[in-house]
């Protein structure tokens, strides 16, 4: 068994992603990692979401670039409400 990310904020990209893999008989799993923005924003230590907020970096995914979460992804992660031991 291998893992990979194939992180796409694009639900189109990581459907074709699912279809490739299941078409050669691939299992596929897609865990939705989700957090609120305020979360995110809290645990960032570089600061590019403060940045990106202020309009300081543009084009920054889930601030002024879309995220589309995905509609039926088989396994979520609420990882701002859930501790690893949940």
């Amino acid at each position: 068994m291998s893992v990979t990310a194939a992180i796409s904020p694009y639900r189109k990209v990581r459907d074709e992603v699912r279809r490739l893999a299941e078409a050669d008989g691939i299992p596929f799993v897609e865990v939705f990692a989700s957090a609120s923005l305020e979360a995110l924003t809290a645990r960032d230590v570089k600061g590019l979401y403060e940045k990106a907020i202020r309009g300081e970096i543009v084009h920054f995914t889930g601030v002024s670039d879309p995220y589309e979460p995905p509609l039926r992804p088989d396994v979520t992660a609420h990882s701002d409400r859930e501790s690893v031991s949940a």
